[in-house]
């Protein structure tokens, strides 16, 4: 997963859809980081690459790292 501010975030390892917004579990050197599955997040995917390109709010990376 690539956040078009934060550069590479990590590897998305799991779906998290048991709470009321779905989540991308990603995981960044052995941390967890929760991104919503949200429209308006998601800028880009790229099958060919197996990227997700998304554009998270400002600092909400940074609340995991």
């Amino acid at each position: 997963m690539v956040d078009i501010n934060y550069g590479i975030v990590g590897t998305i390892v799991s779906i998290n859809d048991s709470t009321a917004q779905a989540l991308f579990e990603v995981e960044n050197d052995g941390r967890e980081i929760l991104i919503p599955m949200n429209d308006e997040f998601i800028d880009k995917i790229d099958r060919k690459t197996k990227t997700i390109f998304v554009k998270t709010p400002e600092g909400l990376i940074d609340l995991y790292l």
